[in-house]
C-alpha cells in the first residue's frame, strides 16, 4: 500500500479507537444521572425497573391525583435543568373551557353526546351576583338594581375615603346570620337587589374605621321584612362588639347600615335624591 493510502486509513482506525474510549457500545444507554460535582452520581431506573418502582406521593390536581415517583422525577429534572426546581403546577381542565381552537369543534359535539347540551349556554350566560348563584338566575332574569352611591367628606373632616365594594345576597345572608337564625336570614337577604360598601379611615389613625353599607332591595314587601332584620340585627351586634351600629330607612327599597368607630357613625349623613344616595361625611368637632 502507498504511503498516499496508508495515511487516510490510519487516521480512520484512529478515530475508531477514539469513539470507543467514550462513546456507549451501540444498543446500550448511559444509566448515570447528572450529578452536581459533591454528590454521588444517582444511577436511573432501567425499564423494567421503572414498571415496579414504588409510587412516593401523588399530585394533587382539578377532578383527581395523577401518580408519581417523586425521586426518579426529581432526578430527571436535576439532570435536565442542573438544580433542583419546583415542578409545574398540573391542572385537569374540562373539554368544555377550550376556546379559539379546533378542539372546540369536536368539544361541543362530544358534550352533545354525553347529554351535556346546555353546558355552552352555561358559559355564555355565567352568574354575575351571588344572587344568581343561589336562586339559579341568569343575568337577564335577575340583573342587579340600579344604585348610583356618591360620597363627600367636608373640607374639615377627620375621615377619608378609601374604597367601596358591592358584597352582594351571600354576605348579606352571612352576616344576619351572625345575629338572627339562619331561616330568617335567608328570608331578609333574598330580596337582594345591589348593595354598595364604602370605606372610611381616620386621617391621623388608620386603625379607626368606618363603613356605610347601602343596600337597595327588590320592592317593597321585601324592604319591610329586610328592616325588621337589620334593626335586630344592629341593635344585637352594636351590643356584642366594640363598634357603633346605625340602622337607617332611605326610601321604599333603600336602607343603610352605619358602623365602625363610634365618632364616624355620628359624622356620616345619607340622604336619597332620585334614586342616588349620596354619603356626607360632617367636619369634626373643634
Amino acid at each position: 500500500m502507498s504511503t498516499g493510502r496508508l495515511v487516510p486509513a490510519l487516521a480512520v482506525v484512529a478515530l475508531l479507537v477514539l469513539a470507543g474510549c467514550v462513546g456507549v457500545p451501540l444498543g446500550e444507554s448511559d444509566t448515570t444521572t447528572a450529578s452536581p460535582s459533591n454528590e454521588t452520581p444517582t444511577a436511573s431506573p432501567t425499564p423494567s425497573e421503572s414498571a415496579s418502582v414504588t409510587v412516593d406521593d401523588a399530585v394533587t390536581v382539578e377532578n383527581g391525583t395523577l401518580p408519581v415517583n417523586e425521586t426518579l422525577t426529581f432526578n430527571r429534572v436535576e439532570a435536565v435543568t442542573g438544580t433542583d426546581v419546583d415542578p409545574w403546577p398540573v391542572r385537569v381542565r374540562d373539554l368544555s373551557e377550550w376556546r379559539g381552537s379546533v378542539q372546540q369543534v369536536g368539544a361541543v359535539p362530544l358534550n352533545r353526546a354525553l347529554g351535556f347540551e346546555n353546558l355552552s349556554a352555561a358559559y355564555e350566560a355565567a352568574p354575575r351576583t351571588t344572587e344568581q348563584v343561589i336562586h339559579n338566575e341568569t343575568p337577564s332574569e335577575e340583573p342587579p338594581a340600579k344604585l348610583p352611591v356618591r360620597n363627600r367628606t367636608a373640607d374639615r373632616s377627620s375621615w377619608e375615603f378609601v374604597r367601596n365594594d358591592t358584597l352582594g345576597e351571600m354576605t348579606t345572608r352571612a352576616t344576619l346570620d351572625t345575629e338572627l337564625d339562619r331561616e330568617r336570614a335567608a328570608a331578609a337577604a333574598a330580596g337582594w337587589g345591589n348593595d354598595r360598601l364604602l370605606a372610611f379611615q381616620h386621617a391621623t389613625n388608620d386603625s379607626r374605621r368606618g363603613w356605610v353599607w347601602v343596600m337597595r332591595w327588590d320592592n317593597e314587601t321585601e324592604t319591610d321584612e329586610l328592616e325588621d332584620a337589620l334593626i335586630e340585627y344592629t341593635d344585637t351586634r352594636g351590643q356584642n362588639s366594640d363598634a357603633a351600629f346605625n340602622y337607617q330607612a332611605l326610601d321604599d327599597t333603600t336602607v343603610a347600615v352605619v358602623f365602625g368607630d363610634a365618632e364616624f357613625a355620628n359624622a356620616a349623613d345619607l340622604r336619597t335624591a332620585d334614586g342616588t344616595v349620596s354619603v356626607i361625611v360632617s367636619a369634626s368637632d373643634d
